[in-house]
């Protein structure tokens, strides 16, 4: 069991180069990062996406990579495309979270390797949230920043270990 685990991990960390990552602003370090795949078309993702300032601001980072729940060849499939291929990714991302038609496409996107990692993992929804070693928990997108947070507090409030 703590061999998938670490391999899971180690999935989504080599795949952490072709994400889209939200950090916190202004070079504040982030307490977690936490990879997130994602559906462009999804209302729970649509929220989270929404949410973001507020995670950023909590010190949380969130790493999407893309689950375009439809599959390949299908619309959702291609917002995933046209949203890599932009030179603004961020923006991009957001624009499309909106419901706004981002154009374009055409590029090597690493949309097909996410899908295919979200499908070894067992996914069968979205957003689906994994973090550190703790892999393939849902979180309804309102808990994960009061879960999150609430770790944070626990390690600020533990006395430090001595050296």
């Amino acid at each position: 069991q703590e061999h998938r685990k670490i391999a899971r991990a180690q999935l989504l960390e080599a795949m952490s180069e072709r994400a889209i990552t939200f950090a916190p602003m202004n070079g504040a370090d982030s307490a977690h990062t936490v990879t997130v795949f994602t559906d462009i078309d999804c209302g729970y993702c649509r929220k989270l996406h929404h949410e973001m300032e507020d995670y950023n601001k909590h010190g949380i980072a969130i790493r999407y990579l893309f689950y375009p729940r439809s599959g390949p060849n299908t619309e959702s499939y291609r917002k995933a495309e046209a949203v890599w291929c932009q030179d603004d990714r961020h923006a991009a991302m957001t624009a499309a979270k909106l419901g706004s038609n981002v154009r374009g496409g055409g590029c090597d996107t690493p949309v097909a390797e996410h899908l295919r990692a979200g499908q070894m993992l067992g996914l069968r929804g979205t957003p689906a949230f994994c973090a550190s070693r703790v892999i393939s928990i849902m979180f309804w997108v309102t808990t994960l920043r009061k879960t999150l947070c609430a770790i944070l507090q626990k390690r600020a409030s533990s006395p430090s270990p001595t050296t």
